[in-house]
């Protein structure tokens, strides 16, 4: 016979107090209530029969609800069902933990160790510490529980089981290729032995990769040295270094006689040259004619 049948819902957007939107809850047809999710921008932990939920951030914009259905447990086929009109999405996950009445009995492991086979399972450690965790695009994160006795450990991303590891008191499950998008990851430990369970849940978003800028290889213009040249072009004569010197004493030629000497004056001399010629030819013209 059961003795407690506990309700754990999680829903993505669930809990959004914004006027007009509301969310049901229903177990077997029978309505648990209005606006049954805690969370969203709140933090929030609570556990009831081993069950525990908890909320680490205040914009986790999700929202969680524990509640008892013993009341309302069927033998098989139960079923929980959300009517919502625009609070939250569909619930991401949901989760059925009964307990059976009797007492917690140990037995030896094989180390010699006392561990404990009966009563409901309890997750003591977890990381990543934080309840909603981040990285980017191909990234690698693992996520880790310990649990206080031997268990079944799944692992699931949104409802989907993607790691199983038995007979464990602890497990690591690691995602080396993060797809963009925002996951659900449960850690379950199940009790095999007596059905009960515990389970951790973080809400992990992976963001698009920011492309790395190519670094700047380009170099920093100089302004070059400048090297004096001098062009030797036709009809230029390059310009010459002057060093000042005293300016030498005039020294003014004079003839013998105290007069100063005059340059003769160009093409004189070819002048009396042509009138010399002029008188000669004539004369020995006029001489042919008087003959």
């Amino acid at each position: 016979e059961v003795e407690e049948a506990v309700l754990g819902v999680v829903s993505v957007w669930g809990g959004n107090s914004v006027p007009g939107w509301h969310s049901y809850l229903y177990f077997n047809d029978q309505e648990l209530g209005k606006d049954v999710y805690e969370g969203y921008s709140d933090l929030y932990s609570d556990d009831l029969s081993g069950l525990s939920l908890r909320i680490g951030s205040t914009n986790a914009q999700i929202g969680v609800g524990l509640m008892d259905v013993a009341d309302d447990l069927e033998d098989d086929g139960n079923e929980v069902i959300q009517g919502d009109d625009g609070d939250n999405m569909m619930p991401a996950n949901a989760f059925l933990v009964l307990s059976y009445p009797g007492e917690e009995d140990n037995d030896e492991a094989e180390d010699g160790s006392e561990r404990i086979t009966s009563g409901s399972p309890g997750i003591t450690a977890w990381s990543p510490a934080e309840a909603v965790v981040n990285n980017t695009e191909g990234e690698s994160r693992f996520f880790n529980i310990s649990v206080n006795q031997t268990v079944d450990i799944r692992w699931l991303i949104n409802g989907t089981e993607v790691q199983r590891n038995e007979s464990v008191t602890e497990a690591v499950y690691t995602n080396t290729s993060a797809v963009v998008g925002t996951w659900n990851v449960s850690g379950i430990a199940a009790n095999t032995t007596t059905g009960l369970l515990d389970m951790h849940t973080w809400i992990w978003t992976v963001l698009t990769a920011t492309p790395t800028p190519a670094a700047d290889i380009s170099q920093t213009p100089t302004t070059p040295a400048v090297t004096p040249t001098v062009n030797e072009t036709a009809g230029l004569t390059p310009a010459l270094a002057l060093t000042p010197t005293s300016a030498p004493a005039e020294e003014k030629q004079t003839r013998d006689d105290g007069d100063d000497e005059k340059a003769p004056v160009p093409g004189f001399e070819l002048a009396i040259s042509f009138v010399s010629f002029i008188a000669v030819a004539y004369w020995i013209r006029k001489g042919e004619r008087d003959r």
